[in-house]
């Protein structure tokens, strides 16, 4: 596999490998998802042919019964999926008119700690998702900046929060002094405070 991400009870291995380009005459590349229990041999495909101009990024949901991805590439529309590991349903949360989740960053969705819900970022948005209806809410907007990334927490899966899940906290850039800078965004309210920004590259936190 190009990718692979371990469940959060360790039982099995989610990956994505590369099949190479949708048709001889497109540049969007394709992927097969699987997943593989490590207790036993053999793997299972639960997806096939899913955009994404790579690498494609998956999410364990928490209760470890989903995966969360955004389609990527000139054919795709920067959606947001959600696999059910146990039946192969792959549903698209976002079937009507959105905003491309691809933003500045492959990494997939981050979940909340009860599976409900996913963030996600545009440009210089970060959105809500529930996982229930697709219905999406947009969180904040920071103007004059463009937003990186997630800081994730050490498992990938979830946003990284040291206030019990109120805040997260985003990778930005400024787009014209190039500075790059972190910032506390409040999930209730929507206000955001500028933690630091720097003439320094953060990376990927």
């Amino acid at each position: 596999p190009e990718t692979w991400w371990v469940s959060p009870d360790g039982s099995s291995v989610a990956f994505a490998n590369q099949k190479g380009f949708e048709s001889e005459h497109s540049i969007q590349h394709i992927y097969d998802i699987g997943i593989a229990p490590l207790a036993t041999q053999g793997t299972k495909v639960l997806a096939s042919n899913v955009r994404s101009n790579g690498p494609l990024n998956l999410s364990w949901s928490p209760n470890g019964q989903a995966l969360s991805y955004v389609s990527s590439g000139p054919l795709a529309q920067g959606d947001c999926f959600v696999l059910n590991v146990k039946t192969a349903e792959t549903r698209n949360l976002t079937i009507g008119q959105h905003p491309s989740y691809n933003g500045s960053t492959l990494r997939a969705p981050l979940w909340t700690a009860d599976s409900k819900s996913l963030y996600l970022i545009t440009t210089n948005s970060v959105w809500r998702l529930s996982v229930e209806s697709g219905k999406p809410v947009e969180i904040v907007t920071i103007r004059d900046r463009i937003i990186k990334d997630f800081v994730g927490a050490n498992d990938g899966g979830q946003y990284f929060s040291d206030d019990h899940g109120r805040s997260l906290m985003v990778l930005t850039s400024d787009g014209l002094t190039r500075q790059e800078g972190i910032y506390r965004i409040d999930l209730v309210n929507g206000a955001y405070t500028k933690l630091i920004e720097h003439d320094r590259s953060y990376g990927d936190l």
